[in-house]
């Protein structure tokens, strides 16, 4: 089962917990990477990084398949999911700089 093929007139949020209920062995409780993702974000613009791109950069941060090999086994959807809440959790906003932005395309132009 895919989240397309559950019912269209379901909100979002419906779909989505009835998919996990179905792919997770796990109880389902919403997960936590989009509440961390929002809180990178944020210490992201507190440091003074300004972009519409800072979510986008932040969830390319925690990718689960970033620096896998190709010949690795696949990740179960659980898997998937502690790596990437592990990954939202560890990042350091401290350690980013506005170049690691710009090389992600994200960074704002400089006016001058």
């Amino acid at each position: 089962m895919t989240i397309l093929q559950l019912p269209a007139r379901w909100s979002t949020a419906r779909r989505a917990t009835r998919f996990f209920a179905t792919v997770s062995d796990r109880p389902f409780d919403r997960p936590r990477i989009p509440q961390t993702v929002i809180e990178k974000v944020e210490a992201l613009k507190a440091k003074g990084l300004t972009s519409p791109y800072l979510k986008s950069f932040v969830v390319a941060r925690i990718n689960p398949i970033r620096f896998r090999p190709k010949d690795a086994a696949p990740l179960s959807f659980d898997e998937v999911l502690d790596r990437m809440t592990k990954a939202a959790e560890k990042m350091n906003a401290e350690k980013i700089k506005v170049e690691d932005l710009a090389k992600s395309g994200g960074a704002p132009e400089e006016s001058g």
